[in-house]
């Protein structure tokens, strides 16, 4: 399975706490694992949908408003915040920190 690297040069900072997914690569629908260099603050992606696993590494972080979904697993060593719904078809790995606000 195909696995794309997001680093520095794949978001622009915001005005606000996050910075914002800038890449080429739609990731609305895709076929492969997502890996999220470390140092990153808050990832804002528009539509996130990952076949294979999600990794943000330490100082990096995923934030969705409505949901997050991989088809293998979530990896993180950072904060996850969720607002609606967290599906996963396996497990969820942490060092860190989950919260949630929704369901």
């Amino acid at each position: 399975m195909k696995t794309l690297r997001l680093t520095k040069k794949d978001f622009k900072k915001s005005d606000y706490y996050w910075s914002d997914y800038i890449g080429k690569e739609d990731l609305s629908d895709f076929d492969g694992n997502l890996e999220i260099e470390s140092n990153l603050g808050w990832c804002k992606f528009n539509s996130l949908k990952v076949k294979g696993y999600i990794l943000a590494e330490a100082g990096s972080g995923i934030e969705a408003g409505w949901g997050i979904k991989a088809g293998e697993e979530l990896k993180r060593a950072g904060e996850l915040k969720r607002a609606r719904e967290l599906k996963l078809a396996r497990e969820l790995k942490r060092a860190g920190e989950l919260k949630r606000a929704g369901n």
